[in-house]
């Protein structure tokens, strides 16, 4: 099934490259928003995540929420949400029927408001991690509670790993995961360990060939190609460490397996760059 892909970035934040890669240096680095806009030939337009949006300057104006945006300092210009740029390509916000999203730090989770015909798709664990959170536990955990809708969770559908299915034996050493649509069109996939119950997709075959879309289950190519960790401060932010470096190693075995298929971290300039080159 020919599913339509698009990659979007909204906005970037700034930080030190070591923190995402150890043998790399000290340097401020960009790592942008990224956003995937899907069209599946029967659902219509899905999304994978929603960027950055003005509103997370506004709701990181107070303490302790404001540490955010000193910590990873965003940059986002008029014109960049993901919503405007759907709608300069003739996409109304009305017409995104499903967003999935990997997680919810606050640059995956910042457009959701922009879509209030959407149903949002995440995995229980996901969820349960964050819905009671405020305050210094929000601010750890990344979450940003009013970048979502006040209906959000009677738009919300939750995954449990009750819900998984066996993947065809093509996507090993990735076992289990989600036939959201029953068609075999896109499987979800859990990558567990930078968020709880944080999805990555996988789309074996679109117009533009095959993707796995990891989310922040590491944050550069080279994790990924060399097994290169990110600096140990990082385990501070990190659900589980273990189950990261599990994922990672996963994902290094599929890119060396699959290399066809575009292995996408959500925050690699590098990779979004070479996508948009191969693209014109």
């Amino acid at each position: 099934m020919g599913l339509e892909v698009d990659l979007l970035t909204a906005g970037y934040c700034v930080h030190p490259e070591k923190m995402t890669a150890r043998d790399r240096a000290f340097h401020k680095k960009k790592f942008p928003a990224m956003a995937a806009v899907i069209k599946h030939p029967a659902k219509g337009y899905i999304l994978f995540d929603t960027g950055h949006t003005m509103r997370f300057f506004s709701e990181t104006l107070t303490w302790p929420l404001a540490v955010y945006r000193y910590i990873t300092p965003v940059y986002l210009q008029k014109g960049e949400s993901i919503v405007e740029q759907l709608h300069s390509q003739g996409i109304q916000a009305h017409q995104v029927r499903y967003a999935i999203l990997s997680h919810f730090h606050a640059d995956h989770i910042g457009g959701c408001r922009d879509f209030s015909q959407a149903t949002f798709i995440v995995h229980e664990d996901a969820y349960n991690a964050v819905q009671n959170l405020e305050g210094i536990k929000a601010l750890r955990a990344g979450f940003i509670k009013n970048l979502l809708p006040e209906d959000f969770t009677d738009r919300l559908r939750l995954l449990s790993d009750g819900d998984a299915v066996h993947l065809p034996l093509e996507h090993r050493p990735f076992e289990y995961g989600f036939d959201i649509f029953e068609d075999g069109s896109l499987f979800l996939v859990v990558l567990a360990g930078h968020a709880k119950g944080q999805l990555g997709i996988m789309i074996p075959n679109s117009t533009t060939g095959g993707y796995f879309l990891i989310a922040d289950a590491c944050w550069q190519k080279c994790s990924y190609t060399q097994l290169m960790l990110p600096h140990w401060l990082t385990k501070l932010i990190m659900a589980n460490w273990t189950e990261y470096i599990g994922t990672l190693k996963k994902i290094h075995e599929y890119a060396k397996s699959h290399p066809n298929i575009a292995v996408i971290p959500s925050h690699c300039t590098e990779t979004l760059e070479g996508m948009a080159s191969v693209s014109k």
